[in-house]
C-alpha cells in the first residue's frame, strides 16, 4: 500500500497503519511526506509491531524518487481527508481506497473498478477488509483495475476538463443572474 500527503491528525494516517497490523505479514506500507503526526505514527508503528512493515520516506520533491515509490505500490489508500493525493497515485497506476475526501474520490474512484469507495471516514477493519478484497482478485483483474484507474485519471483530471469545468461553471452563474445585475458587478 502507498500514501501520500502532509502526516497530520486531520488526514488520518493513524487509521491506515492500524489496518497494516488488521493484514498479512506481506503487505507493507510506503508513506511519503512529513507532518506533525511522523513522530507518533511511527511509535504507532512499533507498539503494533509492524514498523519493519511501515516506511517512512519523508517528502519526496523529487519527481523521479517520488515516482519511483508510487510505482513500486499495488494500490493507494486515503484514510482521511485529501484530493490530490488521488489523482497522483492513479496517475501512477495505483488503485485507490478512500472515503470522504474533497469530492476526487466521486469523479475517480469506481467502486471496485478503479479503487474502493467507502462511505464516511474509513475505520482501520474498512481499509483492512478493502485491501483483502483487491488480494483476493485474480492478478489479471488487479491489472486492470490498475489500468482502469490510470484510464479514469487521464480522461477526468486533465487540464482540459478542469478549464472545461471552470468555464461551464462561469457561464451556468451568469445565466443564472440577471443581466442588470451582472453588468453592475462586473464593473
Amino acid at each position: 500500500m502507498v500514501s501520500i500527503g502532509t502526516l497530520k491528525r486531520q488526514k488520518r494516517y493513524e487509521v491506515l497503519v492500524q489496518a497494516v497490523s488488521l493484514l498479512p505479514a506481506r503487505v507493507t506500507l510506503d508513506l511519503i511526506g512529513d507532518g506533525s503526526e511522523t513522530d507518533a505514527l511511527k511509535q504507532l508503528a512499533a507498539s503494533l509491531g509492524i514498523s519493519d512493515r511501515v516506511a517512512f520516506h519523508g517528502p519526496l520533491y523529487e519527481p523521479a524518487a517520488k515516482a519511483a515509490v508510487l510505482s513500486s505500490g499495488h494500490i493507494g489508500v486515503i484514510p482521511g481527508r485529501g484530493g490530490l493525493a488521488i489523482q497522483e497515485m492513479m496517475a501512477h497506476g495505483l488503485p485507490v481506497i478512500s472515503g470522504v475526501a474533497d469530492g476526487t474520490e466521486q469523479d475517480l474512484i469506481r467502486d471496485r473498478q478503479t479503487g474502493y469507495l467507502i462511505d464516511g471516514f474509513p475505520t482501520a477493519e474498512q481499509i483492512a477488509d478493502r485491501m483483502r478484497a483487491f488480494i483476493a482478485l485474480p492478478p489479471p483483474d488487479r491489472a486492470a483495475m490498475a489500468r482502469g484507474a490510470l484510464a479514469v485519471v487521464v480522461a477526468v483530471s486533465n487540464t482540459g476538463t478542469m478549464a472545461q469545468g471552470i468555464a461551464d461553471a462561469v457561464t451556468n452563474t451568469l445565466h443564472d443572474v440577471p443581466a442588470a445585475s451582472a453588468a453592475s458587478e462586473l464593473r
